[in-house]
């Protein structure tokens, strides 16, 4: 559909009637946000259905807040909690399809993709947080030490024993002064290593619906128990 495009000022080929940038601009990722009135690159929109919305992501987010404040929401914490465990219910079930989830990493691939090719300075930002962070690290886990701490979980998540993707999750976290250690370390799935985050192991734990006296016991018992993991001083 021809239309006067809002990023170019010229007439050119739309995809509908509603869209407020032309084809060939999209194509050079770029997009106008019909909220802020502001030309912006794609990764600044949240996708719908692979394709980039309306708004920028800064607008969207003041949209949905305002719409929580409109309705009543925030003042309801019955339902955000009803919500938060039917959200992470569905996670679960979504992480536990190997299918799904092979579409949820190829996704996220491809869009870290195209952030390396709009944004140059992306990936050299990413190495440098990650090394910063690894230079910040006390203690080093070798290969072998990690190999040896999947076996003893038989490469099981050590919280809710899922078998799927393991990350090194630090028992003490490392903003809390925990070390990069074989003790401190145990391995657990995305889902509780985002969960957890830098919270108090016990304390999590105890709180989640997976919670298992066994695990615990095993988790503790590794190594001489995280509880003993010395810290920095």
């Amino acid at each position: 559909m021809l239309k006067t495009c809002n990023v170019c000022n010229a007439t050119k080929e739309h995809a509908s009637w509603k869209s407020t940038t032309c084809n060939d601009c999209l194509s050079k990722g770029l997009k106008y946000c019909s909220s802020c009135n502001k030309t912006l690159v794609l990764g600044d929109f949240y996708l719908c259905r692979g394709k980039p919305m309306g708004m920028c992501k800064a607008c969207e987010k003041k949209r949905s807040q305002q719409g929580k404040i409109d309705s009543g929401y925030l003042d309801r914490p019955e339902v955000i909690a009803k919500r938060n465990l039917s959200s992470k219910i569905n996670k679960r079930k979504v992480h536990q399809d190997p299918v799904r989830r092979q579409a949820i990493y190829d996704a996220h691939n491809h869009r870290l993709k195209v952030r390396r090719k709009e944004d140059p300075e992306y990936y050299e930002r990413v190495i440098a947080s990650n090394r910063a962070y690894k230079e910040g690290l006390v203690g080093t886990l070798t290969a072998e030490e990690w190999q040896n701490t999947l076996e003893h979980f038989n490469n099981q998540c050590a919280y809710c024993g899922a078998e799927t993707t393991l990350c090194r999750e630090h028992v003490v976290p490392i903003s809390k002064k925990g070390l990069n250690e074989t003790q401190n370390v145990v391995p657990a799935c995305i889902s509780c290593n985002s969960s957890k985050k830098d919270k108090d192991m016990l304390e999590w734990y105890k709180e989640t619906k997976f919670f298992s006296e066994a695990r615990l016991a095993k988790i503790m018992e590794w190594k001489g128990g995280a509880s003993r993991v010395p810290k920095r001083s």
